[in-house]
């Protein structure tokens, strides 16, 4: 059986590659594929509990039964789900939300995150060119490689029967990293799973939520001090529902959507390290 693998973030600079063809003996399920790549990797294979699996673009257990031709990722920690230390935190702009990233810490985690290995602004399992990244649609959510336009997602959201309308920026801030200042950050991403992700994230809130309308948006790419990252509108008949569901959907982009940010300095550059989503690890069985 083959199977395509695709690798993000600090587990694709670890192995040097992003996705590659692998075969594997039938009947095989997503797990199998974690077990290749720890068995070579002491440093992946005590990631076991961090790294989730995703086949064909959804979150996947580790015993789902994989089809010829299926497409697995290896997804480590989503950057910026963790609290406190990241160059990246909102702006006061609109509404409030927690700055996500913690500095990475010893042992296997730390070793992978200070990999360098390939180039990462382009991204396995890309869906669109820079220059034709798809945009919103009905639902309201783009992964962009250039500014965001703030006033743009302000529209998609703004209706006559919106009374409170509700515009959240992350803004990369100044900040240090071993001592070095940040000079900008790289963002990457699964595309067409985090684009998944985020219309899912939208459609949620608007059930959790009374609120008629959400416009998200993400940077992809180098993203320099000063300049906003992600992006969320959230357009309601009134403030209070408009400013939860803000809250909210910032809060789940940054820990369920695959986008992973390295942050350079003058002298190197280290993955951002973030909070294991909630599903089933790879190395759970």
């Amino acid at each position: 059986m083959r199977v395509r693998v695709l690798l993000f973030g600090p587990l694709a600079a670890r192995l040097n590659r992003r996705e590659e063809v692998l075969e594997l003996d039938a009947p095989a399920t997503a797990a199998d594929v974690y077990r290749h790549y720890a068995g070579a990797d002491a440093v992946l294979g005590a990631l076991g509990r961090d790294v989730l699996l995703a086949v064909n673009a959804e979150f996947a257990a580790p015993d789902t039964p994989l089809a010829e031709r299926d497409e697995v990722a290896l997804l480590p920690p989503m950057s910026g789900g963790s609290s406190g230390a990241s160059p990246e935190e909102p702006s006061t702009a609109s509404s409030a939300g927690a700055g996500a990233g913690a500095a990475p810490g010893g042992g296997p985690a730390g070793a992978l995150l200070g990999a360098a290995g390939v180039a990462s602004s382009s991204g396995a399992g890309s869906v669109a060119a820079a220059a034709a990244s798809p945009g919103p649609d009905r639902g309201g959510v783009e992964l962009v490689r250039g500014p965001i336009v703030l006033d743009r997602l302000r529209q998609m959201v703004a209706a006559p029967g919106h009374g409170g309308v509700v515009v959240f920026e992350g803004v990369t801030r100044a900040d240090v990293l071993d001592g070095q200042p940040v000079l900008y950050l790289e963002y990457e991403a699964y595309e067409e799973m985090a684009l998944r992700r985020m219309r899912e994230l939208a459609a949620e809130a608007r059930q959790r939520f009374a609120i008629g309308a959400v416009a998200m948006a993400h940077r992809l790419g180098r993203v320099v001090v000063g300049e906003t990252s992600v992006a969320i509108a959230v357009g309601a008949p009134h403030r209070g529902p408009a400013f939860a569901a803000c809250a909210w959907a910032i809060t789940e982009l940054k820990r369920s959507v695959p986008i992973w940010k390295r942050e350079h300095t003058a002298e190197g550059h280290r993955w951002a390290e973030g909070t294991p989503f909630a599903g089933e690890p790879a190395g759970q069985s």
